[in-house]
């Protein structure tokens, strides 16, 4: 077990499960019995964007995380996929769709349903900031990251946000049709 220098802090991510903490079974790894047994999800909502408006990739992953659908991730040091956690050394990446044992994948561009506490009319075109693996804001917080702009309000405290990696130099959409 690794010690902890003065002044360091232990981390404890709510959203992540460990393979590791799971019995294999005959036929079933340790891995594919977690997958099996109901965690944490968050349910993330996405819309249907034309062109190349929505873009998904894999990526590594740590073999023995159960990471949560759904949630917002970045890139470690080491290029592997991870929960997203203002203040930690990550760079955000995108929205988890789906796992296996040792890849992600990440929907890297496109829209989704947020929830942004206190979001109005008026905020359309507004710049969105990710906190953590569910929590995002209108305001710039230390170790937040700007992730995309605010298509439309849908209703009270949620909007579309339109998301992309911060490198991603393509326009954005946020052409609203109704």
């Amino acid at each position: 077990m690794k010690s902890l220098k003065k002044g360091e802090e232990v981390f404890c991510d709510p959203f992540l499960r460990a393979a590791g903490d799971f019995k294999p079974r005959p036929g079933l790894s340790a891995h594919d019995i977690a997958m099996g047994t109901p965690g944490r999800l968050i349910q993330r909502n996405y819309e249907l964007l034309a062109g190349d408006f929505q873009e998904a990739r894999d990526f590594q992953k740590l073999p023995d995380e159960i990471l949560c659908s759904g949630a917002a991730v970045g890139l470690d040091s080491q290029k592997r996929v991870r929960h997203f956690w203002s203040g930690r050394d990550l760079g955000w990446l995108g929205f988890l769709f789906s796992q296996s044992r040792d890849l992600a994948v990440v929907i890297l561009r496109g829209a989704a349903f947020l929830r942004l506490d206190g979001v109005r009319a008026g905020d359309e075109g507004r710049t969105v900031f990710v906190l953590g693996p569910n929590s995002f804001g209108l305001e710039s917080r230390e170790g937040a990251v700007a992730i995309g702009r605010v298509r439309f309000i849908e209703r009270k405290d949620t909007a579309s946000v339109f998301f992309k990696r911060p490198s991603d130099s393509r326009l954005e959409n946020l052409d609203v049709k109704t």
